[in-house]
């Protein structure tokens, strides 16, 4: 259900978009004036708050077409206590700027305190790719 550039806004996917939208507000966790984030200098790290966990390094996806392209992504250091908040993000690999541009979604149910993961359906018509992946995760 991809917007298209060019293509009128339809009605039901901005609801849709809406939905999702407020569904993500109700899940993040609150910060209120009685609570405030550290960050340790020396390590970099959030000392007090909400546990943030991020990987900008670019986890290599590798597209085909006709396929579904689930992978499970790994957690692993962010050592949260309860199932975080994840937003993905995605760039092309070197080479493929001009190919089709995938939408990833996060598969339901999936997130956990140490993974989760994410699926991209490609039609046949689009040409294999690679691509890669950079996600925040935070939870209270």
């Amino acid at each position: 259900m991809p917007f298209v550039d060019g293509e009128p806004i339809d009605a039901a996917k901005l609801g849709a978009l809406e939905t999702e939208l407020n569904l993500l507000r109700s899940q993040m966790p609150k910060i209120t004036s009685g609570q405030s984030i550290s960050i340790d200098n020396r390590t970099q790290t959030v000392s007090s708050g909400p546990t943030i966990f991020a990987k900008n390094d670019g986890t290599r996806f590798d597209l085909k077409p006709n396929s579904v392209n689930r992978q499970t992504i790994s957690l692993q250091g962010g050592n949260f206590k309860s199932t975080p908040v994840v937003v993905v993000s995605t760039r092309s690999a070197v080479g493929n700027a001009d190919q089709w541009h995938p939408a990833f979604r996060i598969v339901s149910n999936s997130v956990s305190a140490t993974s989760f993961d994410v699926f991209c359906p490609m039609p046949s018509s689009a040409k294999a790719c690679s691509v890669y992946l950079s996600f925040i995760a935070i939870a209270p």
